[in-house]
């Protein structure tokens, strides 16, 4: 079972950096980095396993909490891929109190989910406005 989190404690800061060493996009990004990202990021959402605390999913957020925000790093660990769980996270984070009033969201990155290049909120499709694609 996965349990939504917003901050991350000290072991689950190494396995995001697990997961960052594993994809091209991320590979390489450093620990004091990686914290002084989380400590300036506006939001985060994550799951994690309820049982073990391992850090499962990431994506983190950048908004003025009215008209936009940039949705950033969304990342699932290899084990569970291909479960839903990428969905979810994109769900949680459209569906997070905090981030109501945000009319659009930019999604920044390489975003694949499952076998679907381009992600579609079923319930709130107007509120994705596009992916800001990086190239291979």
């Amino acid at each position: 079972m996965l349990i939504e989190i917003s901050h991350l404690n000290d072991a689950q800061v190494d396995d995001l950096l697990q997961m960052y060493q594993v994809e091209w996009w991320t590979r390489g990004r450093k620990r004091e980095d990686v914290q002084e990202m989380l400590k300036h990021s506006d939001q985060v959402v994550a799951f994690c396993d309820s049982e073990t605390g391992q850090l499962v999913a990431f994506a983190r957020i950048l908004t003025d909490y009215v008209y936009r925000g940039l949705i950033f790093d969304v990342i699932v660990n290899l084990s569970y891929r291909g479960q839903g769980v990428g969905r979810k996270l994109m769900e949680s984070i459209l569906d997070r109190p905090e981030l109501a009033k945000v009319g659009n969201f930019g999604l920044f990155g390489i975003l694949v989910l499952g076998n679907n290049i381009n992600y579609q909120c079923d319930r709130q499709p107007n509120r994705i406005l596009g992916a800001i694609a990086i190239a291979a």
